[in-house]
């Protein structure tokens, strides 16, 4: 058997499989050719759907893991292929994990009759199940109601910018990219929110920091009164002059707010948790970032800081 480039292997069975699928038995077997064991198949083309599924996951698109599905569907009953039954079958355990998980949200938000939040609970559901049948018969049942607050939400959004109530504003433009991803407008909302908030922290950050040099310039200039007379100008206008020192956020420090947030959240206190994630300055922090916006999804789904939702 002599050996050939994996990659060119690659693109010749994916091309083989192409025509296999609408061949006949015999014709698939030339498909395939000689050149390959059944397992050089198997494995070449496992290797082919890996970063698909992978991206399919993080997307969450449908059409990338049904294109997934056809193929380890093909390959597992033609070559009874494990790994391929083991990988639908992960497949097939995210499509229900993903459905229970909006499925929850989006009996919250009813119960709280947040439609609008719901519709964006349900959009986010159709980039799995675009055919839902709840999903389709709540926007008919629904379609000038969620228009209207979708116009609402707009003005809601600009509304907590112009307050500084940036939080608010980030769970508002959320929830209008929810029911339209693509919206600009809540796009550079959520940029702007999320860059303010982030200056008016550190600016807080400053002013706590000042407060607290000035108490111990304050603390030394009381010592250094009690020294001799010529050294004491000399010693206040050195302690003056020095620029406050802003203490930044140890990675030990961040560890343990860390560990706080995961702790409230499984204990479903989400609004302590959210204050413990947001404590994090670098918000890249392990997953940071996904924790928070989890929690702005159960927050906005119980209705926990209060309904801005009309």
């Amino acid at each position: 058997m002599f050996y050939i480039n994996k990659t060119i292997a690659l693109g010749a069975i994916m091309l083989s499989l192409t025509l296999v699928w609408g061949c006949s038995s015999t014709q698939s077997t030339t498909a395939w050719g000689n050149f390959f064991t059944n397992e050089d198949k198997v494995e070449i083309t496992l290797d082919h759907l890996k970063p698909k599924i992978s991206l399919g996951k993080k997307l969450a698109s449908d059409s990338l893991l049904r294109y997934a599905k056809t193929r380890l569907h093909f390959i597992e009953q033609r070559y009874k292929s494990v790994k391929a039954k083991e990988w639908l079958a992960e497949i097939d355990s995210f499509y229900t994990a993903y459905y229970t998980y909006y499925d929850e949200l989006i009996k919250n938000a009813k119960a709280k009759n947040f439609i609008f939040t719901t519709a964006g609970y349900y959009k986010r559901l159709q980039k799995m199940f675009p055919n839902d049948p709840n999903a389709l018969r709540f926007f008919r049942e629904n379609k000038q109601n969620i228009e209207k607050r979708y116009e609402t939400n707009l003005r809601i959004g600009k509304k907590y910018l112009r307050q500084k109530r940036y939080n608010s504003a980030i769970r508002v433009y959320r929830r209008i990219l929810n029911y339209d991803p693509s919206n600009n407008e809540a796009i550079d909302g959520i940029a702007e929110a999320r860059y303010l908030k982030k200056k008016q922290i550190l600016k807080k950050r400053r002013q706590i920091a000042r407060a607290k040099r000035r108490k111990a310039l304050e603390k030394q200039r009381q010592l250094a009164l009690k020294r001799a007379a010529k050294k004491k100008e000399a010693a206040i206008k050195e302690l003056e002059e020095k620029e406050p020192v802003i203490q930044v956020q140890t990675k030990r420090e961040a560890e343990v707010l860390y560990v706080k947030g995961v702790q409230a959240y499984r204990k479903k206190r989400f609004l302590d948790a959210k204050i413990h994630f947001e404590s994090i300055i670098n918000a890249d922090y392990k997953d940071t970032r996904l924790y928070i916006d989890r929690i702005e999804d159960k927050i906005q789904a119980l209705g926990l800081e209060g309904g801005d939702e009309d």
